[in-house]
């Protein structure tokens, strides 16, 4: 996840990202981004390094990872 946050936050359109923990679940790990627009973050996400670091975390982990976009208001 780190190396996914790294590439985020050099990537056009990303204002940072991070990996952090949950303090709601030691077991559990968040990943954060700020993007100009979702079109910049699902440009990122369909770039092949993205897919190839995608399917490798989803190969570890326990169970399906979760999703949620924040829009500002």
């Amino acid at each position: 996840m780190k190396r996914i946050a790294s590439r985020a936050a050099q990537a056009e359109g990303c204002f940072g990202a991070q990996v952090c923990s949950s303090s709601g679940d030691p077991d559990t790990l968040v990943a954060v981004s700020r993007w100009r627009s979702a079109d910049a973050l699902e440009a990122f996400g369909r770039e092949a390094d993205s897919i190839a670091e995608r399917e490798r975390l989803t190969e570890l982990l326990a169970a399906a990872g979760d999703h949620e976009h924040l829009t500002p208001i």
